[in-house]
């Protein structure tokens, strides 16, 4: 199956029809879609953030569901978060961290 999206042209800057071939049983992250948004440096904080909340969730067993109560927030912006819709407060990284029984900066830290 393929499916266009627009991605980022490094060259202008500016967005370009892409087509994507999509196979089967391979397992596609939300992720793919914002490959465009790394920088030079690494990627986006916002979508480390997101991929470090989704493994320590997954690593203690909890459903966004089970975190979002632990956290006292809604589940539907946890899943925001983790798919780097919406930026995280420091205050709401704290309360995360806290739910999951660790130190907000390992939210934080940088992926390899």
């Amino acid at each position: 199956m393929y499916s266009p999206i627009k991605a980022l042209d490094p060259n202008s800057g500016n967005y370009q029809p892409k087509t994507i071939v999509y196979h089967p049983n391979v397992e596609y992250i939300a992720w793919l879609n914002t490959l465009h948004l790394r920088s030079p440096c690494g990627m986006k904080l916002r979508i480390e953030l997101g991929l470090n909340i989704q493994e320590a969730r997954r690593s203690k067993g909890f459903s966004q569901e089970t975190l979002a109560h632990r956290a006292d927030i809604d589940r539907g912006y946890i899943g925001k978060i983790e798919n780097a819709k919406h930026a995280a407060t420091i205050d709401m990284i704290e309360a995360i961290a806290k739910a999951l029984d660790i130190e907000a900066q390992e939210l934080l830290k940088p992926r390899i």
